[in-house]
């Protein structure tokens, strides 16, 4: 018996390397292993340099260990005052070019910007005086067909797999 949740455990163990990120600026962080940090990682390191002109990465959640990166004292200073981790989406980033917030939730398994979540977020941002895109990021276009029916109007999908789009929902 023993052996068997050895052999079970040292598995789930050597299963789980994490997940090296390359953030704006070239810093390098590790994040937990598992597919949502790989979005995340993808969001990171390919959406931010492509869609943004001068990406600054303002906060980054870990599935694990909760807050990986936070900027409190420039959230505070644009009006977002409730930093608490369940509130906060994913990936939050400032191109300081253009002067707009991207809001960016990694779907994985679950909480793409459906309605509810888009009236949390526009209560979470309301004193912000900066433009603010809602992002929903997939792996794939069958992550994405999942739930695609429930996404908000006037969010917008970027595909880990296909990284030159932007789907717009207006």
């Amino acid at each position: 018996k023993n052996g068997l949740f050895t052999s079970i455990l040292s598995k789930t163990l050597i299963s789980h390397k994490t997940v090296q990120v390359k953030i704006p600026g070239g810093k390098k962080l590790s994040l937990s292993s598992g597919d949502h940090n790989l979005i995340q990682k993808r969001i990171i390191e390919d959406f931010l340099p492509k869609f943004l002109k001068k990406p600054v990465l303002l906060y980054l959640g870990d599935t694990a260990k909760k807050t990986l990166i936070i900027d409190e004292k420039f959230l505070n200073k644009i009006g977002f005052k409730e930093l608490k981790h369940d509130m906060l989406p994913d990936v939050l980033a400032f191109d300081s070019y253009d002067k707009t917030i991207y809001l960016i939730e990694a779907v994985h398994s679950s909480n793409p910007i459906n309605q509810l979540r888009y009236m949390q977020l526009r209560k979470f941002t309301n004193k912000c005086k900066f433009e603010i895109k809602m992002i929903s990021a997939f792996k794939n276009r069958e992550n994405f067909r999942k739930y695609s029916i429930n996404l908000s109007w006037d969010t917008s999908v970027w595909l880990a797999e296909e990284p030159d789009h932007i789907i717009n929902f207006i």
